[in-house]
This record gives C-alpha cells, sequence and structure tokens, in this order.
C-alpha cells in the first residue's frame, strides 16, 4: 500500500470516528424542541421530523424532508412561523449565488442596505425598501452575517426559513429562529 493511499485510510478512519460521536438528527432536534419549549415528533410513515408550538409568542412549525440528488441525500429543515403583517410587508432575503448574480445583471429587484458585507452576500427583495431598512438594524444584519447560511421569504402572514445540510447542534438552529423572529416582532410593531 502507497503513503498516499495509507494517509487517505487514515484520515477517513479519523473522520468516520468523529462522525460517530456527532449527535443525531433525532437528538439535536429533540434537544432543540426541549430548549424552545416546543412538541416533537416523528411520522410514523413518512419518517418526517416535526417540531411545533409556540415559541416567543409565534406558531412556529419546523418540519425536515430529504431529497435525493445524484448519489446525496440532501437534508432540509423548513420552518414556518405566523405572524401579525398588517401593512403587507413581503420580504425575501437569500444568499447570493451566481444564478443570482446573473439576475442583477438582467436588471432583478435588489435592495441594498448600505453594509457593504450584507450587500454583498445577500439578495434582498421587499415592498417597502424604507420600511425594510428599519427592521435589518445594525444587529440584525451582524448576527446574520456570522451565519454560513440564511434564507428567508415573508409573505401575507407567513415567514418561511429553509435551511440546507446537516444540522450539527441545535444552537444553530435556534440562533436562526430567533432572528427571524426578531425580524417578524419587528414587522408587528410597525
Amino acid at each position: 500500500m502507497s503513503m498516499k493511499n495509507s494517509t487517505s485510510l487514515q484520515t477517513a478512519a479519523i473522520l468516520g470516528t468523529f462522525a460517530l460521536f456527532l449527535p443525531g438528527k433525532d437528538q439535536t432536534l429533540k434537544t432543540l424542541a426541549s430548549e424552545l419549549g416546543l412538541q416533537y415528533s416523528v411520522g410514523l410513515l413518512s419518517r418526517k421530523h416535526e417540531i411545533r408550538g409556540t415559541y416567543r409568542e409565534h406558531n412556529i412549525l419546523i418540519e425536515t424532508s430529504k431529497k435525493v440528488s445524484g448519489w446525496n441525500d440532501i437534508d432540509y429543515i423548513n420552518i414556518r412561523v405566523s405572524l401579525d403583517n398588517p401593512g403587507n410587508i413581503d420580504i425575501i432575503i437569500f444568499e447570493e449565488d451566481i444564478y443570482s448574480k446573473m439576475g442583477k445583471t438582467a436588471s432583478q429587484q435588489d435592495v441594498r442596505v448600505n453594509n457593504p458585507k450584507f450587500d454583498k452576500k445577500f439578495i434582498i427583495k421587499c415592498n417597502n425598501e424604507t420600511f425594510l431598512k428599519d427592521i435589518l438594524d445594525e444587529d440584525i444584519q451582524s448576527r446574520i452575517l456570522l451565519l454560513q447560511t440564511f434564507n428567508v421569504r415573508i409573505e401575507k402572514n407567513i415567514a418561511y426559513m429553509e435551511h440546507i445540510g446537516r444540522l450539527i447542534d441545535s444552537n444553530q438552529l435556534k440562533i436562526r429562529i430567533d432572528i427571524l423572529i426578531d425580524i417578524i416582532s419587528a414587522i408587528e410593531s410597525k
């Protein structure tokens, strides 16, 4: 066996051993439900994980799903939170990628919040730009920038958030939920 193959096998063994000690999705979601005071369940036939209840005075539903992409299964965590939105504010915040860059050049509307790091990383759409700049204050922007991913859509009386990929600890998701509810609270207080 060559030195290169031996090193590759050792690396794989170390990573495999490390993965054994990561909490499973079940435990991570149970911990999250407990921390937020919500109910956790798993569908008998679908095996989808679900967390629901009231958190910070908002009805929340968290569901998991798995999509097959080539040889890989991709985990999705979908979050829905109800809100009172009398101003009918619609907001979309998503990460900039190659497709959104092409959309920008094709004159896709993008709201700027005058934070170069935030404006570079995210595409923002809103039907009330002035209101949006009040909602996305410096504190919320800096908390969002600390995250690797952040994708939110608020339409009518529902806020949607999606997390793609493996969830390693419940705190990652709790931070996202708290930011989302802070945005919702700002909408409701205007």
